[in-house]
């Protein structure tokens, strides 16, 4: 069973934002993880709010999305990818985000969750055109 844990993102408002997880059995006598979890199978979804409790969902993807959540199977990653339109709406908030697995006979559960943060991106001026 995983035990969720906490992870900051920090999101570029109208930029297409990615990341990717990689869910491991365990860790071994050394402190290095073991093999990664098999996710065939599996269904996920990432979900963000301005607070825990907020509703509606400032944004929810899903393995149906395009981006939004792909699972790696045997290699045990779950990348989440939210589009450039969804990060442009989320321009100076904060909030909270989790992402949760289902498992192939229907269990929900919890992987990871943290905070997020939304930001302008640094605007460059072109330089002046030479003489």
């Amino acid at each position: 069973m995983a035990t969720s844990s906490q992870l900051p993102w920090s999101i570029v408002a109208g930029d297409v934002f990615r990341t990717r997880i990689t869910w491991y059995q365990g860790v071994d006598d050394n402190g290095d993880p073991s093999g990664p979890v098999n996710l065939t199978g599996y269904a996920g979804r990432c979900q963000g709010r301005l607070s825990a409790a907020a509703t509606p969902a400032s944004w929810e993807v899903d393995d149906a999305d395009i981006g939004g959540v792909t699972l790696g199977g045997v290699a045990g990653t779950v990348d989440v990818e939210l589009t450039a339109e969804i990060t442009a709406a989320l321009a100076g908030q904060r909030g909270v985000w989790a992402v949760e697995l289902t498992e192939p006979g229907g269990q929900d559960l919890e992987l990871l969750r943290g905070e997020w943060v939304c930001e302008s991106g640094i605007v460059y001026d072109d330089p002046e055109p030479e003489p």
